[in-house]
């Protein structure tokens, strides 16, 4: 059964953060950036990248990297127009994101699916 991690809720698009582009490979490009709070999801080329932000003031970091190429499925629930739930499954593990209005999910899906074509 797969692992689910924390639900992560996407909250607006920004630029890619530096501490982000720094650790990308010389062939990868980030294609898209979302915040959740301290919390950033990247989705490049090649890869996701979630970096986790802990404590008050967010001085402990954890990035969660995994391969585009090692996604099985991912769905798009859509409840209403403020209301969007992407779920991401690996080989043993899901990924929970939940849009907020302002993100669009079409863009998003867009852009996953060039990743995973590559």
């Amino acid at each position: 059964m797969a692992t689910q991690h924390p639900i992560w809720t996407l909250t607006k698009k920004i630029d890619t953060p530096q501490n982000i582009s720094a650790v990308l490979d010389t062939n990868e490009t980030a294609l898209v950036s979302y915040k959740d709070g301290k919390d950033i999801f990247t989705l490049t080329n090649q890869r996701i990248l979630l970096s986790d932000s802990q404590g008050l003031f967010g001085s402990e970091h954890t990035l969660y990297v995994f391969p585009v190429s090692k996604i099985e499925a991912y769905s798009l629930q859509q409840a209403n127009l403020q209301k969007n739930t992407l779920t991401i499954d690996t080989w043993n593990d899901q990924y929970i994101f939940k849009l907020d209005h302002s993100i669009d999910p079409n863009e998003l899906l867009k852009l996953l699916a060039q990743a995973m074509a590559r």
